[in-house]
């Protein structure tokens, strides 16, 4: 099943979490693709990837580059309209979490009343959730 979403973690020396964090994204609703910016960790995080979480695409960099870096990257690289950047310590306390956000997005992607924003605001948010109305056809 196609991906509804992409969670992208940044981590940097934190196994422990990072591992608690995935096994709650694993658990969601929706099919979700998951991405691991690691920051040049040294704490064995690159072994634990590979032997507990293989089909997880793994990025890690040689040097530190900071978590800024890292979420920019991940979202370049991640292959769906929706990106979630949360950093190594979010652990989703709810399965429902990515599928609550989209429904929200649906909701006012189809509901919002458009007309009434302003020029720069309605084509910014136009560019972001790619709605068109009929005024600006």
């Amino acid at each position: 099943m196609k991906p509804a979403a992409t969670i992208v973690f940044t981590t940097y020396n934190r196994q422990d979490i990072l591992r608690q964090a995935i096994q709650a994204a694993q658990k969601q609703t929706v099919p979700i693709d998951i991405i691991v910016m690691d920051d040049a960790s040294t704490d064995g995080t690159a072994t634990m990837m590979a032997t507990e979480f293989p089909n997880i695409k793994y990025y890690r960099s040689s040097e530190n580059k900071g978590p800024c870096y890292q979420r920019n990257r991940g979202i370049e690289l991640a292959k769906t309209e929706i990106v979630f950047p949360l950093d190594d310590d979010s652990i989703l306390q709810s399965p429902h979490t990515p599928e609550n956000a989209i429904d929200r997005q649906e909701y006012v992607r189809n509901n919002f009343d458009w007309k009434n924003l302003a020029p720069a605001y309605l084509k910014m948010f136009q560019d972001a959730l790619k709605i068109s109305t009929s005024e600006s056809n």
